[in-house]
């Protein structure tokens, strides 16, 4: 199976690296320094922050819910350094529960510019007839205080509801689509998840020894199961001698003709991720030129 999605930065040793995504341009002398290593994961190593935090470089708007208090009420808060928010709608769920149902009896801001209003049933909406807004803040400021029902008041004291169907709207009616919500356990705040890591592949040749040897390293932070390749001299094909090539990853069958190399695992053993640079394979070239570089590269993944 091709690995289109991976990146592969093809190097002559030493040079700036060479994107085959591209025509691939005459390859320059080689000197002896190692391709990059592949970039490390830039996803969050610390837990969740609490609610009070934005993730780095959020610019929508956050929300949290504190539980149900004795007397049936729970504070709505928000969090939103860029956006005013001119209105919100949204509903209230068990957390717990899911499927047992809320009913609201009352909603008040906690700005007297902005009407809060709750029910029938479990939904709450917030909106200004005067144009008013919720004001950017970087800090969770509270915005509402939600009463559920007086009858649901001892079966909710002290437990967590969450909320869903959140529609938020800014200053010039535009719906905001950067909304973190609460998570539906404790109030915690979920930030989104991070990037997912970029497959790279790193790969570079060594110089060509007087003796027509020269080796295929490579870094890799994405296992692949196997590659080919065509090996040439500037735009010249390179005719690697034949029975010569050796690969220094012992499951991998390398098989060579004329200046076409193919590497395959028949036990479908991939070749390993490596932080450090590594060995793929050696070879000889029939007759000796002065440097090498590849062309027509494709990995197939694993």
């Amino acid at each position: 199976m091709a690995m289109p999605a991976a990146d592969v930065i093809m190097s002559s040793v030493g040079s700036n690296p060479v994107d085959l995504g591209a025509s691939f341009p005459p390859c320059p002398t080689l000197s002896a320094s190692p391709p990059p290593p592949p970039p490390t994961s830039t996803g969050p190593a610390s837990p969740p922050p609490p609610p009070a935090s934005i993730p780095p470089g959020f610019q929508g708007v956050l929300m949290a819910v504190s539980p149900v208090d004795a007397q049936g009420k729970f504070v709505c808060s928000y969090s939103s350094p860029f956006i005013e928010v001119a209105g919100y709608q949204f509903d209230v769920q068990n957390a717990a529960s899911p499927s047992t149902a809320v009913t609201l009896s009352e909603a008040v801001s906690a700005f007297p510019s902005i009407t809060a209003q709750a029910g029938p049933q479990n939904t709450v909406i917030g909106f200004s007839l005067s144009g008013a807004t919720l004001p950017a803040t970087s800090s969770l400021t509270e915005f509402a205080t939600v009463t559920v029902n007086t009858a649901q008041v001892p079966a909710f004291n002290g437990l967590q509801v969450c909320v869903q169907n959140v529609v938020l709207s800014d200053s010039t009616a535009t719906a905001v689509s950067d909304v973190i919500l609460p998570s539906c356990f404790g109030g915690a705040v979920s930030p989104p998840p991070p990037p997912a890591e970029e497959p790279i592949v790193g790969l570079a040749l060594t110089s060509v020894a007087a003796t027509g040897l020269f080796s295929l390293l490579y870094t890799s932070n994405v296992a692949f199961s196997g590659y080919q390749m065509n090996v040439f001299s500037g735009a010249t094909p390179v005719e690697l001698a034949s029975g010569t090539s050796a690969s220094a990853v012992s499951f991998l069958d390398v098989s060579v003709s004329s200046n076409t190399v193919l590497a395959f695992s028949l036990t479908n053993t991939p070749v390993p991720i490596a932080t450090t640079v590594s060995s793929l394979a050696d070879f000889v070239v029939a007759n000796v030129q002065q440097f090498a570089c590849v062309d027509n590269l494709c990995l197939s993944g694993n």
